[in-house]
């Protein structure tokens, strides 16, 4: 996990190098035959300790103001608030609002009969077929040149009967049926 301080911590700890150097060059023995401290190290730990960490600002609060709009806030509240609706968490109309005050309004007429037509004795009568969507919709498969687009599913009977089979007991070779052709027949 990696540390995080203030600037001014961070140049605190730079001071305390500087002291602690400054005392090295300072420092005299008191007995004889005492071990020099080792300055260099512990100024050098304290300034890797610093180095290391990761600066933060202060903190201010959020200024946000009900019922205002984008520019109406400061700059840093704004992006916040903007960033916090963009999530996908809300509804994007509630971003839109925010940026532009622009809210969706109820339709003009909420009852559909408002908008029905009188009847026209001069329409052609004709007949409305309704497609049930999850029943009757079929999308096709391929198009085939000449024949145009082939259904989905497939569409032949699965048994023919013969031409030939309630003449004879046998059974027509390749030759002899008639094959159906896609498109003109070239001979």
């Amino acid at each position: 996990m990696q540390r995080t301080i203030t600037l001014e911590q961070k140049l605190a700890a730079m001071r305390e190098v500087q002291r602690i150097y400054a005392l090295a060059q300072k420092w005299r023995p008191v007995m004889p035959n005492q071990k020099r401290p080792n300055f260099e190290a512990q100024a050098d730990a304290v300034l890797k300790r610093a180095m290391n960490a990761h600066i933060v600002g202060r903190t201010t609060p959020l200024d946000i103001r009900d019922g205002k709009l984008m520019h109406e806030h400061d700059p840093r509240t704004a992006r916040i608030i903007e960033r916090t609706l963009r999530n996908g968490i809300v509804h994007p109309d509630v971003l839109h609002s925010f940026q532009s005050g622009r809210t969706k309004q109820p339709p003009a007429y909420p009852d559909h009969r408002l908008h029905e037509l009188p009847h026209d004795p001069d329409l052609t009568d004709f007949s409305v077929y309704i497609q049930h969507s999850d029943q009757d919709l079929h999308y096709p498969s391929h198009f085939v040149p000449g024949r145009g687009f082939e259904p989905r599913t497939h569409v032949e009977p699965s048994h023919k009967e013969l031409e030939h089979a309630a003449d004879s007991n046998t059974v027509p070779s390749a030759l002899e049926s008639v094959r159906p052709q896609s498109g003109p027949v070239y001979v």
